[in-house]
């Protein structure tokens, strides 16, 4: 088996972008997290009038929006509820148990 003959240093330099790839991939870095905050913020604000129609709605209106989401998706109602099940049971084990102490 040949042995390269070359040091560390020069295999990282290879590998080290050039001064145009990397103001490149800093630029597309910068896009794409520019882009990201923009998602987040629009996520943000629609989860904000979301909590303003529910608080203007009330209860029913929660109620309405939740047996609309379990009709059209009850798969994923039935696996959300699931998850919350195990995690209430969980906590409750730990209750007991820090209770048992």
């Amino acid at each position: 088996m040949e042995r390269d003959s070359r040091g560390v240093e020069d295999k990282l330099h290879e590998a080290m972008p050039t001064a145009p790839q990397g103001a490149a991939l800093g630029e597309t870095v910068k896009a794409r997290l520019d882009r990201a905050g923009a998602l987040a913020k629009d996520a943000a604000d629609k989860t904000l009038d979301t909590l303003a129609d529910y608080r203007n709605g009330g209860v029913e209106q929660i109620a309405e929006d939740v047996v609309a989401y379990v009709r059209s998706q009850p798969m994923t109602a039935l696996l959300i509820a699931t998850g919350v099940g195990v995690f209430v049971g969980m906590l409750l084990v730990l209750a007991r148990k820090a209770e048992s102490r």
